[in-house]
């Protein structure tokens, strides 16, 4: 029987520092039950040029894997005024950024 909640969860902006409490709760949760499995942050989220033409590339502050079905969880803390956001990416999603250069 599933015991995750990754279907019952959906990718989401963090506007508040409830919503980012709310999420750091559940993914520390799941980490205590042993349903989730935190992983080394592997490819940034987005890749830019500053004003003088250098690469920026921004990263995550955390991924998390789960354990019973594989969604991979992007969680990027908000820095406020800036929003945070929660991105969940399915086994078919990890397998395709694997393969990509």
């Amino acid at each position: 029987m599933k015991q995750c909640k990754c279907d019952e969860r959906i990718e989401t902006r963090i506007n508040s520092w409830n919503q980012f409490t709310e999420w750091k709760d559940f993914f520390e949760k799941q980490i205590g039950e042993e349903l989730f499995l935190e992983v080394p942050v592997k490819r940034p989220y987005h890749i830019g040029y500053s004003a003088n033409g250098n690469e920026m590339k921004w990263y995550a502050d955390k991924w998390y894997k789960c354990l019973e079905c594989d969604t991979l969880w992007e969680f990027i803390y908000p820095d406020f005024p800036a929003q945070g956001s929660v991105k969940k990416y399915s086994a078919d999603d990890c397998m395709k950024m694997e393969e990509q250069p």
